[in-house]
């Protein structure tokens, strides 16, 4: 599920669940597990992992915000940061989509991070998502 070749010497790898949870697309609740590369620093945590259809997911967390980066046929990065709106642009193979996105909960221990944040097309909501990432150091090399 990893790429060895893109991770940096620095980056440990580590198992994690990644649980998403829509409020809009209940049935499309996701609970997976991956190997990801994971470094700490300070207050930053950054994960790097990739699914089954090889899409590419960098997750960097700064202590005060969180950046999801996803690289696939469909591109986005959004910056989520607690009670303040970002614009988020998607690029698929259609064509591209602005949205707006913000993070209303951000929590970070030990052994997980998880954010909470809604997306808007305009002044209309389309979702509220919810992502949390267990880490599990006891498998981490």
């Amino acid at each position: 599920m990893y790429n060895a070749m893109e991770m940096s010497d620095e980056m440990k790898k580590c198992k994690i669940q990644m649980t998403r949870r829509s409020n809009t697309q209940r049935d499309i609740d996701e609970k997976k597990s991956y190997i990801a590369a994971l470094t700490e620093e300070d207050d930053t945590l950054t994960l790097q992992y990739w699914d089954e259809n090889k899409s590419k997911f960098t997750i960097i967390y700064d202590g005060q915000s969180v950046q999801m980066q996803c690289q696939a046929e469909t591109r986005s990065t959004l910056n989520l940061v607690l009670n303040t709106w970002t614009d988020v642009e998607i690029t698929t193979p259609f064509g591209n989509m602005l949205l707006r996105s913000r993070a209303l909960k951000i929590t970070r221990s030990k052994h997980h991070l998880l954010v909470c944040y809604e997306l808007h097309d305009g002044n209309e909501q389309i979702d509220v998502i919810e992502i949390k990432w267990d880490l599990f150091w006891d498998s981490i090399s």
